[in-house]
C-alpha cells in the first residue's frame, strides 16, 4: 500500500449459489505517512571527516536518522545515529564529500532523503 493513503472498502458476500448480499458498510483506513525529509543540515569539516548537525524531526516516534554519502549515482550508508548530530574521522584527507540524512520512525518508514551539503575534509 502507497504510504499516507486512503483506502476505502465495501465487502459483498456470495454464497455457493452465487447469490450477492447487499454492500457492508463502507470502512475506511489510513496507511501511515512517511516521515519528513530532515531540515537544516549544517556541516563543518574535522581531520578525515567531518561534523553534521541537523533539525530534529517533527515526529514524535522517529528512531533513529540514516548518514549517506553521494557515492557514483548512489547513496552509501556511513552510520546511524538517535541524536541530530553525526561525526566521523574515518574518511580520505582533503578530499570533497556530498553528505544527505534519512529520518526513519519505529516503524522501519524511511524518509526521503535531506537535501545534500558538500564538504572537503581536512588533512591529517
Amino acid at each position: 500500500l502507497d504510504n499516507g493513503t486512503v483506502y476505502i472498502y465495501k465487502l459483498q458476500a456470495e454464497d455457493k449459489d452465487k447469490l450477492l448480499s447487499d454492500f457492508s458498510d463502507i470502512a475506511q483506513a489510513t496507511t501511515k505517512p512517511l516521515p519528513h525529509q530532515p531540515t537544516g543540515l549544517e556541516v563543518q569539516s574535522v581531520a578525515n571527516g567531518f561534523e553534521l548537525n541537523w533539525k530534529p524531526n517533527p515526529e514524535p516516534d522517529i528512531a533513529k536518522y540514516k548518514i549517506c554519502l553521494r557515492s557514483f549515482l548512489t547513496d552509501k550508508k556511513i552510520g546511524s545515529t538517535e541524536a541530530t548530530t553525526f561525526t566521523t574521522d574515518t574518511l580520505k584527507p582533503d578530499t570533497e564529500y556530498t553528505v544527505s540524512v534519512r529520518a526513519v520512525d519505529v516503524d522501519g518508514l524511511e524518509s526521503k532523503k535531506s537535501e545534500s551539503v558538500k564538504v572537503r575534509t581536512l588533512g591529517q
